[in-house]
Parts: structure tokens; sequence; C-alpha cells
């Protein structure tokens, strides 16, 4: 898959500046994305790359490339079973936090899907740590193949994602060449540990649909399919361990839609044939609100004259929406302002901040569905 250049990211983040965000440390900018909106990776297939592509902003180099975007299983039109003959590679699902890792100015850079900065997460430094003083053979590997970014699953007995592992390691799940954007497979020589794969043909896709039915203690698979599609067969088990798929309600589709978990639910629910048409009305009615709130907010903000910060709060209340969860994204809102957070950024600030209250506050739920009158 092509990857996009410099210019062609920025060009894709302004046409959908509600769906993708970038994050600039010194000469360095990350694009990702914020909603895993379908819509625009079906009418812009670059965006697909859009998941922690990383360039240098004065030379226009590509800095890190990452996988790209790719979805569960039945979870849109481009990926039903219906439509896909089932053959090809099968690889075993890691769950762990991925991260990229590539050699660039003379030193190893690590990056997570969403960030490249130490203070925003335990993956960066962690996968750093464990190159430096237990994977030490990687870094000479990595630094004389600095033409691709190396993909890794870390994984940490002390950060769970649902299966808890023995051990911290790095599982090696592929390397992205910078230069063609090909997909090459590791190697098992490397001295660290690669999924296991196997080749199937349709007849065994069967047997792997009852085992992802039935076997405990798996995530499922990675299929990359002869037809050059990769989709993501999550395994029942652990969609129930993830809490996607029991007790579906309004409030646990808001839950899935702010954890980003909506496409296991969509695509479990179209594997058993049910009807996602409420499901995907009531993810649409969430994203328009909170994408006009926000905006509004944030512009109406911008249009501020240059104030002291009593006196921007006071312009803000021209702006009135006498809402529990709308005075929650004021709130929120005035204390970026207090710290100086560059206006560009605000938008991206309250979208993350909003998601995370939805997922740990159960008021936050409440309040917004009862604002935007359910499906």
């Amino acid at each position: 898959m092509k990857l996009p250049s410099l210019q062609e990211s920025e060009q894709l983040y302004q046409k959908y500046p509600k769906y993708l965000k970038k994050q600039a440390i010194n000469n360095l900018i990350l694009y990702d994305y914020l909603i895993p909106n379908w819509v625009m990776f079906r009418d812009d297939p670059l965006a697909l790359n859009l998941r922690g592509i990383v360039f240098d902003r004065e030379t226009t180099e590509l800095v890190s490339a990452p996988l790209f975007k790719f979805f569960n299983l039945n979870e849109n039109p481009a990926v039903m079973e219906n439509n896909l003959k089932m053959s090809g590679i099968a690889v075993e699902k890691i769950d762990g936090s991925m991260a990229q890792v590539t050699w660039w100015n003379g030193d190893l850079f690590v990056a997570s899907r969403g960030s490249m900065s130490d203070e925003t997460g335990y993956v960066r430094p962690a996968v750093t740590r464990l190159i430096n003083y237990k994977y030490t053979h990687l870094r000479e590997i990595i630094t004389y193949n600095n033409h691709l970014t190396f993909i890794f699953e870390y994984l940490d007995p002390a950060h769970p994602i649902v299966i808890t592992p023995t051990e911290e390691e790095l599982v090696l799940l592929a390397a992205r060449n910078k230069i063609t954007g090909a997909v090459e497979y590791p190697r098992t020589d490397l001295g660290v540990r690669v999924p296991r794969s196997f080749r199937f043909a349709p007849p065994d896709w069967e047997v792997m649909k009852d085992r992802l039915h039935n076997d405990k203690y798996s995530e499922g698979y990675v299929l990359h399919l002869d037809c050059g599609t990769w989709v993501k067969a999550k395994s029942l088990w652990y969609l129930r361990a993830h809490r996607v798929v029991t007790n579906l309600s309004e409030r646990s589709v808001v839950e899935a839609w702010a954890d980003d978990k909506l496409d296991d639910v969509l695509s479990v629910a179209r594997e058993v044939n049910m009807d996602t048409t409420l499901i995907e009305v009531l993810a649409h009615k969430i994203e328009t609100y909170l994408t006009t709130i926000i905006s509004g907010y944030t512009n109406h903000y911008r249009n501020k004259p240059s104030l002291s910060i009593k006196d921007i709060a006071l312009h803000m209340q021209e702006y009135p929406r006498p809402t529990p969860l709308c005075r929650w994204l004021f709130g929120t809102l005035m204390r970026h302002v207090r710290r100086g957070t560059p206006d560009e950024q605000l938008y991206e600030k309250l979208f993350i901040e909003i998601k995370k209250e939805l997922v740990t506050n159960r008021d936050a739920v409440n309040c917004l569905l009862e604002e935007i009158g359910g499906p």
C-alpha cells in the first residue's frame, strides 16, 4: 500500500479536521485518527496510513511508517465475509500495545499509535528500555535496516489489555518499508518472539470459526487473505472479556464508541445477523452532536479578543449551552486556556477528554443520551 507524503497527510487532515488529529514536537509531526470514520477511509484510502505516521517537518522526510488501518470481519461493506474468499495466512492476534520502532537521526525512534512523547503514556519509554537492555541485538538490526519501521506489540503483566501476559516482552509483528510502503513479514531468527501463523483454505475457515466461538484465552486472528485484504477475526471469549458484546444497550454503545470498540460491536452483531441500524444511527448521532458542540466552542473561542482569562470566560459565556455535558466541556476548555494550550489543539484535546469521560463516567453517558434523545 502506498504511503502518503507529508503534504498529502496535511491535506487529509485539513479535509477531515473532525476525524483526524496531529501532534507536533520540535520538528516532528504525527498524524492519527480521532474517529475511525469508515466513509473517510473508503473515499480516501491514503487515510488508512494515518495511524501514527510521523514526518520531519523541515525535510518532509518520512520518519516512521505504521501498519495501515484494517477492519474487523463484517465491520463494513468492504469486509463482509460473504463477499470474500476465506483463504490466506492466519496470524495469531497478540493482545498488547502496538509500538513502531525505526532508526532516525542517529538514534532509535519509538512511537505508539497516538504519541511520540514519553509524557503521554508508558509504552514508548518501556519499549525503549527493553531494546536498550533486554533485546540489545535489535539495535543493530534496526540501525542496519533504517529503511524499515519495525512494528511490535508490547506485553506487560502490569498493564494487561484483557489477557494478562506471563512476562514483559516484545513481539515482532511486521516491518513497514518506508520507501515502498510494503509490509515485510518478520523472520523467526531475530531473537524476538513472532506470532504463530498458518495457511488456511475455505474448509479450514469453518473449523477456525468454531474455535473463535468456543476457545478461551485467545484474542483471535489477523487474516491476510489471498485477495490482499487484511481483516481481524476476534474470538467471542475475547470480546465478552472486553465487555463489548454483553448487555448491549444504548449506554454500552456510547461506551464502545468512546473507547474505539464500536467496530467489535458491529462485526459481532452482523455475524449473528442482527440488524445494526439502531447501533449505527446512535453512533452517528453521538458523533454529530459532539463534533458540532466542540467545534462550536472552539470556533467561538478562536474569535475571542486578546483579553484576560476572566474576560475570556465571560466572552465564552456568550455561547450558552445550559446542559451538564456542555458545562463540563466549557470547564475543560477553560482549563486548557489557563494551561496555554495552543488554539489549534483545543478541538483535539476536548474530543479526547470527552471520550475518556464517557468511558469512565456513567453520569456523563446518561447526560449525553438525554441530550441527543437516544437513537
